[in-house]
């Protein structure tokens, strides 16, 4: 597992409280409540709803989580920030989470609450939010992102709604032991793979592909065209600097997972006639080798 990738998914999983208020504050947020709505039609949202619900249970019922309380979240964080890690191997297969891409997940999760359950979130959410972010520095440790949340969340935050659903998806991310961003317990041995796109993000959040600085849309255009055939010979390969920020390393994730999202959609049309969301588990198997993500992340330097 990479847990510095992990650690970079928790923390923007659980504190972009700026796009929960965006479905109250429409005129500042409109191109975000756009972005998700396009992607969420409610048969979509009704299913992750239950599929977060049937999640909780697993969790409970396997031991993860003592209860469904706020308390029993937060204890969970509390392990992290202990242990380094979550001990915990989820095994339960949630169709139209797995073929969710995970930035729409995180990005949208205000879609799934109810207008009462936002309004239970304050201002004061909101500033922790940006607290939490700025407190990570260059330590993106599993135990210190879990630190951060225990020190500025209690037991009755985690009692909202929003902060079960994006704890949820957190402990999912870690546990899941599958395809969620990359490779977090990788298969494939990448050192027979030699044709690789090199991306870095330096110290100053500019991207480079082979020494030549690049925009996100030029770093977007290249990811397409080196995946444009012999797939399964290539991969990405993604470097950070220590000084980087979590935000754009984030982003740059989002970006890769949303080229091979849009390439598994693509092939998931021509091979079954039908997207992703309405694959079976063995059809979506199917695409998923026939569109492999190989996507290595090096340690930060």
């Amino acid at each position: 597992m990479s847990k510095s990738v992990v650690s970079l998914l928790i923390l923007s999983i659980l504190v972009p409280l700026n796009q929960v208020f965006a479905q109250q504050i429409p005129e500042m947020f409109a191109d975000r409540v756009a972005f998700c709505n396009s992607n969420f039609d409610e048969s979509t949202a009704s299913q992750l709803r239950l599929e977060f619900q049937e999640l909780e249970n697993y969790f409970i019922k396997n031991g993860l989580l003592k209860d469904s309380s706020g308390l029993s979240y937060l204890s969970v964080y509390k392990q992290i920030a202990k242990e380094g890690d979550l001990k915990f191997i989820t095994d339960l297969q949630l169709k139209t989470m797995e073929t969710t891409d995970l930035s729409i997940l995180r990005s949208c999760s205000f879609v799934l609450l109810s207008q009462q359950e936002m309004e239970e979130l304050t201002p004061r959410h909101m500033a922790l939010s940006v607290e939490m972010s700025n407190e990570v520095g260059n330590d993106i440790s599993l135990s210190k992102i879990a630190s951060i949340i225990t020190e500025n969340l209690t037991a009755k935050d985690f009692d909202l709604q929003y902060y079960k659903l994006t704890s949820l998806l957190a402990f999912y991310v870690i546990s899941k032991s599958y395809e969620i961003v990359g490779s977090l317990v990788p298969t494939t041995d990448y050192s027979k793979i030699k044709n690789r796109l090199l991306i870095e993000l330096n110290d100053k959040d500019e991207l480079t592909i082979s020494d030549t600085t690049s925009s996100m849309e030029e770093v977007k255009n290249s990811i397409y065209e080196f995946l444009s055939n012999d797939i399964d010979n290539k991969a990405i390969e993604v470097t950070a600097m220590k000084q980087s920020t979590y935000a754009a390393y984030v982003e740059l994730l989002d970006l890769i997972n949303e080229v091979y999202t849009d390439l598994r959609n693509q092939k998931s049309i021509q091979t079954f006639g039908k997207p992703l969301s309405e694959l079976s588990k063995s059809e979506l198997g199917t695409i998923k080798e026939q569109i492999p993500k190989n996507v290595i992340y090096n340690k930060p330097k």
